[in-house]
């Protein structure tokens, strides 16, 4: 064959390689070198070309009978464009806090062991106070929403799942959170300070105390006006006559 590995071996002419020739049609086997292959050494010149030839790109052929259809760039439309971006900016801009929140509370909605139910619980209050803390009102709010949306009758919940659910919202709601929120409300923007009294009419007058302490301790002049604001509409006052003197004589009113 033409294209054996000893042929072409030999044809590179490797003057390290000797080739063998072995006859075993005489009696005793003999090995005697090949004359007509015996390597001829190759001068700079030829080993040079050589190199040149072995490293010089060769254009890939395609096999006969096998077409190879030419290729194209093909350029995306304005429109197409647009769409492409709009996913990506969907993708960034993806609510992982609402995601992660959903699907906890379509695990609570079907879930009727009260074990795994706590469970789950402690996973969403851990959450909640979390939220809390960095001033995330509004996903705190959604929360306390589910919670509402949970013990309503309608629900059909179970007596002692919904009492978790009491427990929990009464957790939700503990004097030390309330307390710690006093630096986030002095820093708070209007905005936010409205977010956060939607939060707080989830709760009922048992926050009342929390609140006038966290009255005591926040500066802002907007931020107290909203704290008395949300006690009187908890029922925990009944006019800003029922407030602390101070909480007159510091400017609010």
């Amino acid at each position: 064959m033409d294209d054996d590995i000893v042929t072409l071996l030999w044809e590179k002419h490797l003057v390290h390689v000797k080739y063998i020739v072995v006859d075993e049609l005489q009696g005793d086997v003999r090995a005697e070198e090949c004359k007509e292959m015996q390597t001829v050494p190759a001068n700079p010149n030829q080993l040079r070309e050589m190199f040149h030839q072995e490293a010089a790109p060769q254009a890939l052929e395609a096999p006969k009978g096998v077409e190879i259809p030419s290729l194209h760039i093909f350029k995306l439309t304005d429109e197409e464009i647009r769409r492409m971006k709009a996913e990506v900016r969907g993708e960034e801009e993806l609510d992982m806090v609402a995601e992660l929140e959903g699907i906890l509370f379509d695990i609570l909605r079907i879930e009727r062991d009260p074990g795994l139910f706590g469970e789950i619980l402690g996973i969403i209050d851990n959450i909640f106070e979390s939220l809390l803390l960095q001033g995330d009102f509004p996903h705190a709010r959604a929360i306390l929403e589910f919670f509402q949306e949970m013990i309503d009758p309608s629900m059909g919940l179970p007596q002692p799942l919904v009492d978790h659910i009491q427990k929990a919202k009464i957790q939700a709601g503990n004097p030390k959170r309330i307390g710690m929120l006093e630096n986030i409300l002095n820093e708070c923007e209007p905005d936010r300070l409205e977010e956060f009294s939607s939060l707080m009419m989830f709760f009922d007058q048992q926050i009342v105390p929390s609140l006038v302490e966290l009255l005591g301790a926040v500066d802002k002049m907007k931020a107290r006006r909203v704290i008395c604001e949300i006690l009187i509409k908890l029922g925990g006052v009944r006019s800003t006559s029922s407030l602390p003197n101070w909480t007159m004589t510091g400017g609010i009113w």
